[in-house]
């Protein structure tokens, strides 16, 4: 799996709003997965 693969996944199941701390950690490995890419 790509690093761009992963990114869709996360997003197409990204957690409701009552999940912050879930959503937090979601964006930081969002983020961090879009650094790696570069």
């Amino acid at each position: 799996m790509t690093n761009k693969e992963a990114i869709e996944v996360i997003k197409s199941n990204y957690p409701p709003e009552n999940y912050t701390l879930l959503r937090e950690a979601l964006d930081l490995a969002i983020k961090s997965l879009e650094e790696d890419s570069k």
